[in-house]
């Protein structure tokens, strides 16, 4: 299940939108995050993924420090690399946690429930890097849409905590 803890992100799009349900309106909003990450984020959505679209480059290497290893494990180099980018990847997530983290106390932070997570994407490159975006709808507070509001084109840090077991029972 995808989860982040502190990951860095960038908010790139923000879309304020309104439901209506019975005669009442109930406020939304949409927010475009951007993530730049090693590809072992493949493996979070299918464990196959990751070897799917990267093969071991076999190029010479200069030696690595003792005791060091790749970081990617030697898998960085594009199967496929006239395969247009960027991938898209039909998966939703539903009761996700979302928080903004904001100055290092937490004070701060921006803490939001019952969060839908859609639209992932993934720009694979070559070396080993994806550019992962995805939406998260959620209803904030005024307040709270105010403040996201005001960091879009901002990188922040992000975690994603994905429903308990049983909250993923009790909503089958």
């Amino acid at each position: 299940m995808f989860s982040l803890l502190m990951a860095k992100t960038k908010i790139i799009a923000v879309t304020v939108v309104s439901e209506l349900c019975g005669k009442e309106r109930r406020h939304g909003c949409s927010i475009k995050f951007e993530m730049k990450s090693n590809n072992f984020v493949l493996i979070e959505f299918n464990p196959q993924l990751r070897h799917a679209l990267y093969e071991y480059d076999d190029a010479p290497k200069q030696p690595a420090l003792e005791g060091v290893e790749d970081e990617m494990l030697g898998l960085t180099r594009l199967k496929f690399p006239k395969l247009g980018m960027p991938l898209k990847y039909e998966w939703e997530g539903a009761g996700y946690e979302l928080q903004l983290h904001i100055g290092a106390s937490g004070r701060d932070d921006i803490v939001l429930d019952d969060v839908g997570l859609s639209d992932f994407q993934f720009q694979c490159n070559e070396g080993g890097s994806v550019i992962t975006t995805f939406k998260a709808m959620t209803r904030p507070t005024a307040q709270q849409q105010g403040r996201i509001d005001h960091m879009l084109q901002l990188e922040t840090e992000l975690s994603l905590k994905p429903p308990s077991a049983k909250q993923r029972e009790l909503a089958a």
